[in-house]
């Protein structure tokens, strides 16, 4: 029961994990994108 709970706690953390990464991503294509496109 211990090992279940802590195994979906550690899940929910890599979850948070990979949406804040997916987030970071998103707003550093964005920068690049934004800044490509005010260059010309």
């Amino acid at each position: 029961m211990t090992f279940s709970s802590s195994c979906s706690q550690s899940q929910r953390e890599i979850q948070l994990q990979k949406k804040a990464t997916h987030e970071l991503l998103n707003d550093v294509v964005f920068q690049v994108v934004y800044d490509q496109f005010s260059a010309r």
